[in-house]
């Protein structure tokens, strides 16, 4: 494989699976990093976002480049300043990004962006697809500056894919982690009414779709990443209370109090999202985790 793929924040959940699936299909990594590190088989770059600066040697023979990098929404309250850094974390790592191929230019076939299901805002039972109207608030305004940002590289002639992300389930971090910590300390409820819904997703189905997107030609603008059968925040606490045989509790964690611990972050947990997948469905991608109980039971009976 001669396809040289470059990745910005491939050192987070998502970036680290995704670069050994791709070295193990025989694609040929770089990576942009903010600190010089040693990873085997890659070959890794310094960037500066904060002083736009950037190694242009991390651009020669790539083909693709995969934007990942991004402040977590969920490591810390949402001050005004963190949510600034939230945004300008997104938004000036991909305008540098797309100065540097503009000015220098680097001729990219394709330039593929991580974005969020959490475009959509809190929208009940809704089904949403690519084409849904966008939501109000933060989290949707810092998913709109995102894609935003991306769709600059069109104007260059190169293939744009945004990839609206869902809650991502792995024992490797992310949003999984709290839940069950909760639930092994025989804490676990469900959180607010319980009735929102949650569009998850495998890592693996996830990094997958990255895959497709590289390999696939005709794969070209928005897709939800999302499993076909989203499940109420109640479903999903039981079910890995199940597969960790642990009670929950009887009772539910009311959305005052949640609010009252995270602030305006505790619309993350709160807000109900249906997303439709039917479009990444057309592409010819297939789940390999299409049920919630098949997904928890890879991630806590690996061993």
């Amino acid at each position: 494989m001669d396809k040289r793929i470059l990745i910005t924040g491939a050192t987070g959940l998502i970036g680290k699976e995704l670069v050994q699936l791709l070295l193990l299909h025989g694609y040929k990594v770089s990576i942009l990093s903010r600190h010089a590190i040693s990873t085997t088989g890659v070959d890794v770059y310094l960037w500066d976002i904060a002083n736009n600066q950037i190694d242009l040697k991390a651009f020669d023979n790539v083909d693709v480049l995969v934007h990942l990098a991004g402040e977590s929404i969920a490591a810390k309250r949402w001050t005004k300043r963190q949510k600034k850094e939230i945004i300008n974390s997104r938004v000036n790592s991909a305008n540098l990004l797309f100065e540097t191929v503009k000015k220098h230019q680097i001729p990219l076939k394709k330039f593929i962006c991580s974005s969020a299901v959490g475009i959509y805002g809190d929208r009940g039972t809704e089904v949403l697809t690519e084409n849904s109207r966008l939501g109000n608030g933060f989290l949707p305004l810092c998913c709109k500056l995102w894609e935003n940002a991306a769709d600059q590289f069109n104007t260059l002639g190169i293939d744009v894919v945004k990839i609206r992300t869902g809650f991502v389930l792995s024992d490797q971090g992310g949003a999984l982690g709290p839940i069950t910590k909760m639930i092994r300390w025989y804490l676990g409820a469900p959180l607010g009414s319980g009735k929102q819904l949650v569009p998850w997703i495998h890592l693996n189905d996830l990094t997958a779709i990255y895959l497709k997107a590289i390999s696939n030609n005709k794969m070209k603008g928005t897709y939800n990443a999302c499993a076909a059968n989203p499940v109420t925040n109640k479903t999903l606490t039981v079910e890995i209370a199940k597969i960790l045989k642990k009670p929950i509790l009887p009772l539910h964690v009311p959305s005052f109090m949640l609010r009252l611990l995270m602030g305006k972050m505790s619309i993350l947990p709160l807000m109900s999202t249906l997303t439709s997948n039917r479009k990444l469905e057309q592409t010819g991608f297939s789940f390999k985790f299409d049920t919630l109980q098949s997904a928890l039971k890879d991630i806590f009976h690996k061993n």
